[in-house]
């Protein structure tokens, strides 16, 4: 019965078919699967090329992208956010009393290792196989497999700190610390460097660009950083940030509380475009194609292939998604009643 009021829910499925070779046309893509695998969702899903992962109360599951069909169970206690580590891995988070960090991989599927560094976790990040994460008291400790190499650094240079981001530029792993009054700090090889630069609520993301390193704060400022942390380019969007931007081949996607997805340039700080959005994001963004796509809290969710900026309607549902996960080539949704929406890809679509 659930199955078949959520396929009724869920309304046209459009995209563009420029990437498929007949510019213009407007082509309806069909529900892969529809599964329910909890009785309510709150964290966003993760997808790799062949699962797509769910944190639910007391468990992480992986489901088949094929049919939706449970392939994996790990049973975990208390909240537990997800990341994608690329290559397949997924890293499963909880945060408080004594924080856990748990990796599980895809081929085939099984956790690979399990880290509980003793102490509350204040924040993690995670690029590739490497893992960044703050402790109470100052402890700070990179992660690559289930080894645990403490950073050494003065215990009072990261006291108060709130936030950890982790970036590979050039051969170098860089770790950036960040207060929420805005002071932000890099620990580049040996050297940690206390930037000029004021990153209000903290910086949201750290990505490498060649030998540079790029900075992206809550409030809307980003920063181009050399070498030696000095900065190339800085600029202050024109309203603060909804979720994390995605970071992706040379540009950054931005949803801003203004209700505009804009595009910048890293190499220049340039701007590049924008499109206008139908309200506030219910979830965070996911890459799709060589764009993205997000969901709005009128239940649409709607994309861009890539960066000619125009936008599309991928779905309409009843309620607003608490979470959407590029899988493989599919979108998947993640309802808030606990329900898993799966829709084809345009290449899918051409093969009927």
């Amino acid at each position: 019965m659930g199955r078949a009021l959520l396929s009724i829910m869920v309304m046209s499925v459009l995209v563009p078919l420029d990437a498929l070779g007949d510019p213009g046309a407007v082509a309806s893509l069909d529900t892969a699967w529809v599964t329910r695998v909890a009785s309510r969702l709150a964290v966003p899903p993760v997808g790799t090329s062949t699962s797509v992962w769910v944190a639910k109360k007391g468990a992480v599951q992986a489901h088949s992208l094929t049919d939706g069909s449970r392939r994996f169970r790990h049973r975990v206690s208390g909240s537990v956010r997800l990341y994608d580590m690329g290559g397949d891995s997924v890293l499963a988070l909880r945060r408080y009393l004594k924080g856990s960090v748990s990796v599980f991989g895809s081929d085939p599927i099984r956790l690979l290792y399990r880290h509980t560094p003793g102490r509350r976790i204040l924040a993690a990040d995670c690029r590739g196989s490497l893992i960044a994460v703050l402790l109470g008291h100052g402890s700070v400790g990179l992660l690559s497999g289930p080894q645990w190499m403490p950073k050494a650094f003065p215990r009072a240079s990261v006291q108060g700190w709130a936030t950890v981001q982790v970036a590979c530029a050039g051969d170098d792993t860089v770790l950036v610390f960040s207060r929420r009054d805005g002071q932000t700090m890099v620990l580049r090889g040996d050297s940690l460097i206390a930037l000029g630069t004021v990153f209000r609520g903290g910086v949201i993301e750290a990505a490498g660009f060649g030998d540079r390193l790029v900075l992206v704060g809550a409030e809307g400022t980003l920063a181009l950083l050399d070498e030696d942390c000095s900065v190339v380019w800085e600029c202050t969007l024109t309203a603060g940030l909804q979720f994390d931007p995605i970071v992706h081949d040379g540009r950054i996607w931005a949803a801003l509380r203004n209700r505009r997805l804009v595009l910048i340039d890293m190499r220049h700080g340039e701007f590049l475009g924008d499109v206008p959005l139908s309200g506030p994001l219910s979830c965070p963004m996911t890459p799709w194609h060589d764009g993205v796509a997000w969901a709005t809290f009128d239940g649409h969710v709607s994309g861009v292939f890539d960066t000619r900026l125009s936008p599309v309607r991928i779905a309409a549902l009843a309620r607003p998604p608490v979470g959407i996960a590029s899988a493989g080539t599919r979108i998947v949704i993640a309802c808030e009643d606990g329900h898993l929406v799966c829709l084809q890809s345009p290449a899918e679509h051409r093969e009927r």
